[in-house]
């Protein structure tokens, strides 16, 4: 039996059980709504909001309405989670999204994708491995390939029972699609046909649920610079060879190297180590020289220990490499291609939310929604870049150097009527929606069942236009334009 904050009174805890008191029990015995006994799924007992604790106020960087609460202090006496169960808070004057049904088993609102699944796919892959192709190729049965990254939220945790297993560390993960970029280290590739894209999707970056995945902003972060940066190769001293920075760079970017040297502070004159692991405002030169958006003129050297062992942090840093100047990365990658002039600075973000064996209430579509529109959010020019460290707070500045994040969904295929108009022998709309999606006019007598008149093909600019010319027509007839 699972026990939190009993008997002691537990410190920003917002939830009280349904029995009233502050103590929370998690159930592996087959009773009271627990499935299986001795599955190490454990089932909680009900529990809501106390309506005595004031949720704290929104850091003005952070989504309005919304706050993440981990319930504090838990144990058991034969093995306990990796990480505290946690329960997150909408509060009650946040309207819930509009979502729309585009197939039984799969439902979007402004900013996300949610679909049903069955297996519990992304837990699965986050630790032990595997793909996600059944479930992409599901989106694009109703969504045109119009995303860059496909971004993964799960919706449940799932560990194993030995809490120092280590595949209970994973909180993220990042899957490759393609490539068309070269002088990173990496090479040109096209997977996309596998995963229903028809070339644009670049990759899928995960995340796992709550504090593990979704406290910031930076996990996310994290994942989609995998498509570019630190893949170079390991002769140069300043990667490890698992797409992360060596820990004795001096680089401090948001995939490794989170250290800064501070001269003539150390005995003798010498370096010590810094670290800064929550400094991410910014995206490196480094890091955004890899995906295209400066030149090399614009990328400082990498100052890189010698030293067998990492260092501790604050610790004397005495012998050093020469430093690793972009010439040095050149001439074992070549220049990045495409550079400045013609990289890609615009990227849409399809973020989804698997739901095993059911659709998300509105409740979470809400949560999640909230949470895909923010990282996207555009900031005005003269807001500074927000730490992307300490809450979930938009990406769009992290990045910088003119690129623009959208994180549409809804709205992407939604159509928009341009023109209504009667003719001598029908009926007449136009609107816009998203090129080589199908538009259907539906008719209707009664507003209650709606027959297709016709449908189109949007054209290549997005316009359609829909006639009703079938003879006799009814004295008085509703229409109204769907996608699919």
């Amino acid at each position: 039996m699972w026990n939190a904050c009993a008997p002691r009174v537990c410190p920003h805890v917002f939830f009280i059980s349904e029995t009233g008191t502050n103590s929370f029990y998690l159930r592996d015995d087959g009773l009271n709504g627990d499935r299986v006994a001795g599955d190490y799924i454990f089932t909680s007992e009900k529990c809501r909001y106390d309506p005595n604790i004031a949720m704290p106020p929104t850091d003005p960087d952070e989504p309005v309405g919304i706050y993440q609460n981990n319930l504090n202090d838990l144990w058991v006496d034969s093995d306990y989670f990796l990480i505290t169960p946690s329960l997150a808070i909408l509060n009650t004057n946040v309207p819930a999204v509009e979502t729309v049904m585009l197939a039984s088993n799969i439902q979007v609102s402004a900013h996300l994708i949610n679909l049903v699944t069955t297996n519990r796919e992304l837990q699965r892959v986050l630790r032990i491995g595997g793909g996600l192709t059944a479930l992409t190729q599901r989106i694009y049965s109703v969504l045109p390939d119009a995303f860059d990254f496909l971004p993964f939220f799960s919706t449940d945790h799932i560990e194993y029972s030995n809490r120092l297993t280590s595949a209970n560390f994973v909180s993220g993960k990042y899957m490759p699609v393609s490539r068309n970029f070269t002088g990173t280290g990496t090479s040109v590739f096209d997977n996309t046909a596998a995963f229903g894209s028809s070339g644009r999707l670049k990759a899928i970056p995960m995340m796992d649920i709550m504090e593990r995945g979704i406290n910031s902003s930076q996990n996310t972060a994290h994942e989609i610079s995998h498509h570019w940066a630190a893949e170079l190769s390991t002769s140069l001293f300043i990667t490890s060879g698992d797409g992360h920075y060596s820990p004795n760079s001096f680089i401090n970017s948001i995939l490794g190297g989170q250290y800064k040297a501070v001269t003539n502070t150390g005995p003798g004159g010498g370096y010590i180590k810094r670290c800064f692991y929550m400094d991410y405002t910014n995206a490196t030169p480094l890091d955004k020289y890899l995906m295209g958006l400066i030149s090399t003129s614009a990328v400082p050297p990498v100052l890189v220990s010698s030293n067998t062992l990492v260092i501790p942090c604050d610790g004397v840093v005495s012998n050093f490499r020469a430093p690793v100047t972009i010439s040095n990365i050149v001439a074992v990658h070549g220049v990045r291609t495409p550079g400045p002039a013609t990289a890609q600075k615009d990227f849409r973000l399809g973020f989804v939310a698997g739901s095993h064996n059911r659709l998300l209430t509105a409740t979470e579509m809400t949560f999640y929604d909230l949470l895909a529109a923010h990282f996207t959010k555009p900031l005005a020019s003269n807001y500074p870049p927000p730490m992307i460290t300490y809450g979930w707070t938009p990406a769009t500045k992290f990045f910088g150097e003119g690129t623009t994040w959208n994180s549409d969904v809804l709205g992407l295929i939604r159509p928009t009527i341009t023109n209504v108009q009667w003719l001598v022998n029908g009926f007449r709309i136009d609107g816009t929606g998203y090129p080589g999606r199908t538009y259907r006019l539906l008719g209707s007598t009664n507003l209650n069942s709606w027959t297709q008149v016709t449908n189109k093909i949007a054209g290549t600019n997005g316009s359609f236009s829909l006639h009703d010319n079938s003879q006799p027509r009814p004295t008085t007839r509703w229409y109204k334009v769907s996608t699919p």
